[in-house]
Order: structure tokens, then sequence, then C-alpha cells
């Protein structure tokens, strides 16, 4: 049973697209975050953003809620902010589920919401899931015109060999089964 919110949403007006941020202590730059997804959405799509904050101390849920409420109506018609309060630090594994379940959208999208995942890709993940048979696109950091930035050594070294055992251990050939960025359908 889909809630008011949910019901809202999946008119045949708006065009389902749901963006999952589980968030903890992202107050400095949740709304550069929430600016860029919105700048990078492509023209005419309306979309979903839920933000899923785990009691952040820093108010990153706060943060969140007031910059939705200060929205342009314009804005309002083709973007929709919803934050989920979670009583505690529940973690990320559970904080993507609960946004994914209250997500209303035919594609879901998640990502990290601290600028290390760049919403300008949000586009292509889209274009690839509509045409391609594929149910799910991962941005990967270990192809080419992947990479990142602003890492020490140390933590690319740390995603390198996690990468390799889950390749290894699970049999699978993503190149970036670590990534944690994102587009699936829901269907």
């Amino acid at each position: 049973m889909e809630t008011p919110r949910q019901e809202e949403l999946l008119k045949p007006s708006r065009i389902p697209l749901s963006i999952v941020l589980p968030t903890y202590n992202e107050s400095q730059n949740i709304t550069r975050v929430i600016d860029s997804i919105s700048d990078s959405i492509p023209e005419g799509t309306k979309a979903e953003i839920i933000v899923v904050d785990d009691s952040s101390p820093d108010g990153t849920g706060s943060v969140v809620a007031d910059y939705a409420n200060r929205l342009g109506q314009g804005m309002k018609k083709r973007l929709h902010i919803e934050v989920i309060n979670r009583p505690g630090k529940m973690g990320l594994s559970s904080a993507i589920l609960a946004g994914v379940e209250s997500a209303c959208g035919d594609v879901v999208v998640v990502m990290d919401s601290d600028m290390s995942h760049p919403p300008q890709t949000i586009p292509r993940m889209l274009e690839e899931l509509a045409h391609s048979k594929c149910d799910i696109v991962v941005a990967s950091r270990y192809i080419k015109g992947g990479g990142v930035s602003g890492w020490p050594f140390k933590r690319k070294l740390m995603s390198k060999g996690a990468t390799k055992i889950a390749q290894y251990s699970l049999g699978i050939t993503v190149k970036d089964p670590m990534s944690g960025f994102f587009a699936f359908r829901r269907q």
C-alpha cells in the first residue's frame, strides 16, 4: 500500500526517478550535492531525492529539511526532497535499503553524499538503462573515464584490495562492485 506521497509521485504526470542519498555528518556539503544533482537531472525529468540521515550530530537532516522548505515553486514542481531521519547510526546498507523502500521511482539511483560520486554521471546511467537490456548500471572508478580524486594512497589501495576480494569471492566480473554509485530499474 502506497503512502500519500508515493501516490502523488506515481501519478502519470510525473516522471518517476528516485535518488537515494545516505548521510552521516554531511551538513557542510549536502545542499551542494542536491544542487549538483538537480542541475544534472535531464531536462523535463521530475524526480525525488531521498536523504536517509542516521541522526547526524552535525544536523544534516535538519539542513536538508530547511533547504527543501526554501525551494522555489518552480523547483518544487520538478524536484521533491524527502528526509528520512533514523534514530541512530544504523549503517550504510540499511540506509540504502530504507531509501529504496521509500522510493517511488521506476528508476532508482543510489550515490554517496560526500561529493565522491559525480552527479553529472546520472544522465549517462539513465541513458544506459533506457537503451540496454540491463536492469542495473554501476558507475565505476576503474574503467576508462572513471577515477577518484582526493583519495590518499592508503584508501586507493584498500579500495582496490576490497574490489579484488569481492570479485574473486563472488565470482563476478563487475569492474567496481564496491562503487556505491548505481542505478537500477525497480520492475
